[in-house]
């Protein structure tokens, strides 16, 4: 911290937790801000290395849409239609992350500039709950992921594969691997997911913690 407000903040105890709860609350917005960054970056190596996959899935999907069109008048410009729609949809939801991405930069740098006493507006706390709450959506989700793979038919599966079979080491090596390529992303993005999580729960704690104990502080320089 820096500037009239560090200047003008003592070494009482009031003074002292109020430092340290704004240091927590830069850290916490630092933390929001490279988690921001991250998740940009994450999408477009996720869209860089997965490329020929999506661009296969869209194939198909474009041909599921398109059955019973062949041979039909103005088939061709039905699809490039339907292909049309499919890329807005997509630039879309591209646009949508990148918002959802410079909100997160934003509630970091807002937490930042009311931990240097700079700014005091309230929005970026109601953005972090409202961040924390989509966060669960996919962590839900990975969870359920994983569930279903060691539990109940999924665990089977893997036993058929040679999880079980010791003896047949090729057989329970490439179970280990299905394991390793299938689990690894869903485990990540659990493990960033509660990270971004504990981030975003310590910067609304410290952000309101923070503002309370400013004005407390105000009132007893005044």
């Amino acid at each position: 911290m820096s500037g009239n407000y560090e200047k003008a903040l003592q070494n009482d105890e009031l003074s002292l937790k109020l430092r340290k709860s704004d240091r927590n609350l830069y850290s916490a917005g630092v933390g929001c801000v490279i988690y921001a960054v991250w998740g940009v970056i994450e999408l477009l190596l996720d869209l860089y290395y997965r490329y020929p996959k999506y661009w296969e899935k869209l194939q198909k999907m474009l041909a599921d849409l398109t059955v019973g069109l062949e041979g039909t008048e103005n088939a061709d410009t039905l699809k490039i239609i339907f292909f049309g729609i499919v890329i807005a949809v997509l630039v879309i939801f591209g646009i949508v992350a990148l918002l959802f991405s410079g909100l997160q930069v934003y509630t970091g740098i807002a937490a930042c500039l009311q931990s240097l006493g700079k700014k005091k507006r309230i929005a970026y706390i109601a953005f972090a709950f409202l961040f924390m709450f989509f966060e669960f959506v996919p962590l839900l989700a990975s969870v359920s992921n994983l569930s279903r793979m060691f539990y109940g038919n999924g665990l089977q599966e893997l036993y058929n594969m040679g999880l079980g079979d010791m003896e047949n080491w090729d057989a329970f090596l490439a179970a280990i691997r299905y394991i390793f390529d299938y689990a690894m992303d869903d485990i990540a993005h659990i493990l960033l997911t509660l990270t971004s999580i504990v981030i975003l729960v310590e910067l609304v704690i410290f952000a309101i913690r923070s503002k309370v104990l400013h004005k407390r502080w105000q009132k007893e320089v005044k």
